[in-house]
């Protein structure tokens, strides 16, 4: 698998930092700590279904090298 170019490093470090769970509004969800996984995400503008490569507090990165910010989902489903 072909990863973006800001994950050019690997990390072989078992880091326990990382939220299960985010907030969008009211609701919340939960977002596997094991990459990658795939997912349907609904956003503000649209549906789409999308393999997470990787997680920060803000925002999430697909396989493709896109840039899905949490406040945006609306709705977030492991497939």
């Amino acid at each position: 698998m072909k990863l973006p170019n800001i994950f050019k490093n690997q990390i072989n470090e078992n880091l326990r930092n990382s939220r299960e769970i985010f907030y969008s509004g009211k609701k919340e969800a939960n977002i596997p700590h094991h990459f990658p996984f795939q997912a349907i995400i609904q956003t503000k503008s649209h549906s789409f279904k999308a393999k997470v490569i990787g997680k920060t507090t803000n925002y999430l990165v697909t396989a493709n090298g896109r840039i899905i910010y949490l406040k945006d989902c609306l709705n977030f489903r492991k497939i």
